[in-house]
């Protein structure tokens, strides 16, 4: 991402937000993100407008897509998190609640199962609840209870841009696919847990039942693979990612911390 300012015919000068993801990438489609784009921006959801998409490559050696540019900042508040997940729990659910009707649902995966990813990456002190995930995995939901939905696919604080209190833009859109609203509310639960703790996650779900009349049937499984995605995102660089935080005011989150708040997701999760 990267913010740049150009001047039109008339003198007035604009930002905007360039989004590519570097040379190395040439061949990547961002029709998918440019697509989901336009269609959340023009269902009222806090998302950048798009305005470009360029993938010739002959101005860069990169395909890109340009986009209007919102004043906000990702924020991790230590206190006070309960109005900041309530929001986060509202625009999930209007993500969740779109009309599919006008959406290229071509251009998008459907996701029916579980993503695993490297276990080999798991940090050994996690281990064993490794193996207490891969226990309720053996057993996945026949179907899905839910109609398709769309999904952003990284709905965690990261993504999300705040100012004055209010939740002002959704970004990276990249992993948006079609599936069971629950992968969703399942990712973000396993991300709230141990950037904000119980509480705060307990305040997100139930905001979220709430607004949200679907079945919860099947929300232990998510989780689960919810918290294998994490654990392998961890992988051994856990001391790594909670340095990420410190600039942010959050040095209470550690290694320990973590280890300990992604445990009790599962725990929890699994005697739901």
């Amino acid at each position: 991402m990267t913010a740049f300012e150009i001047q039109d015919a008339d003198g007035q000068e604009r930002r905007l937000i360039l989004r590519s993801y570097g040379p190395h990438h040439a061949d990547r489609d961002l029709q998918p993100e440019y697509h989901t784009l336009f269609f959340v921006h023009a269902q009222g959801l806090p998302a950048p407008k798009p305005l470009l998409l360029d993938d010739s490559l002959q101005l860069l050696n990169e395909p890109y897509i340009v986009m209007k540019y919102t004043q906000g900042e990702m924020i991790f508040p230590k206190t006070g998190q309960l109005p900041y997940v309530r929001q986060m729990a509202e625009q999930l659910a209007r993500i969740h609640s779109v009309d599919l009707a006008e959406l290229n649902q071509t251009l998008f995966h459907q996701q029916k199962k579980c993503h695993e990813g490297d276990k080999g990456l798991v940090h050994h002190d996690l281990k064993p609840l490794l193996r207490q995930i891969e226990s309720r995995l053996n057993q996945p939901p026949a179907h899905s209870l839910n109609s398709p939905a769309l999904l952003h696919g990284d709905f965690w604080p990261g993504n999300t841009l705040w100012h004055d209190g209010r939740l002002v833009s959704i970004i990276d859109w990249e992993n948006a696919h079609i599936g069971d609203p629950l992968i969703d509310l399942a990712r973000s639960r396993s991300e709230i847990s141990w950037i904000f703790g119980r509480k705060a996650l307990d305040i997100f779900t139930k905001h979220y039942q709430e607004l949200m009349a679907i079945d919860y049937t099947h929300l232990p499984y998510w989780d689960s693979c919810a918290a294998l995605r994490q654990l392998c995102f961890f992988g051994k660089n856990i001391p790594a990612i909670a340095d990420y935080f410190i600039p942010y005011s959050r040095t209470d989150i550690t290694e320990r911390s973590m280890k300990r708040d992604i445990t009790t997701f599962v725990n929890q999760s699994m005697n739901h």
